[in-house]
């Protein structure tokens, strides 16, 4: 299942329980894009102040938003759906696609925890538009294997095409790596109900996730 977003709308959740400051984090994302022309914000969180903002932008080329302290990866978006890792240790931000990296960057945050949106900026603009699988954010570094192992277990649930060449089969359900690696969000079929399968989200919603 996926969520369609038809550019227009967003899902909030009041103050969420992720990383906040400079905090180490990993953020996975499976996402496919309906345009590339324009900022387009599948997630972002903390608010709409000065490197107070931790956000994905996903227009033309991919940039990883602070609000103020912003950096392009140096790969570009596509329409297909694409796997994108966010890793940041507290200094410096590494980023892949597909499991190619982009551009590193030294970067320091503040990021505030006020409000999580799916679907838009931290200010709810520059909606996005298109379709949003599956998001994972942890509260620490995931070391290379842990990459691996979570990006082959992508490619084959999704059939993305990565260098990822072995782990677990696909058929375990997505909670195992949210557990297995203490995710603090995970938004999947939980989020992305089953019997909604492709459903549009329409108005300002809202939805609780545990924490």
């Amino acid at each position: 299942p996926v969520a369609r977003f038809d550019g227009d709308d967003q899902l909030v959740k009041a103050l969420p329980s992720l990383p906040a400051d400079n905090q180490p984090r990993t953020v996975l994302l499976v996402s496919r894009n309906a345009t590339i022309s324009g900022d387009l914000y599948p997630i972002s969180y903390g608010s709409a102040d000065l490197n107070q903002s931790f956000g994905i932008d996903l227009g033309d080329n991919i940039r990883i938003v602070g609000f103020g302290n912003d950096h392009d990866i140096g790969i570009g978006v596509t329409t297909n759906p694409q796997l994108l890792g966010v890793i940041y240790n507290g200094a410096s931000l590494d980023s892949h696609v597909d499991g190619a990296p982009g551009f590193p960057s030294d970067r320091l945050y503040d990021t505030s925890v006020s409000n999580l949106f799916i679907g838009s900026f931290t200010d709810a603009s520059f909606h996005f538009l298109g379709d949003i699988a599956e998001v994972l954010v942890y509260d620490r570094v995931l070391s290379a294997a842990d990459l691996h192992e979570v990006g082959y277990y992508y490619e084959q649930k999704y059939g993305l095409e990565t260098p990822y060449t072995d782990g677990a089969p696909y058929t375990i359900d997505g909670s195992t790596w949210a557990e297995k690696y203490h995710a603090v969000l995970h938004l999947d079929d939980d989020f992305l109900d089953a019997s909604n399968e492709k459903r549009t989200i329409n108005g300002f919603g809202t939805f609780d996730i545990p924490g």
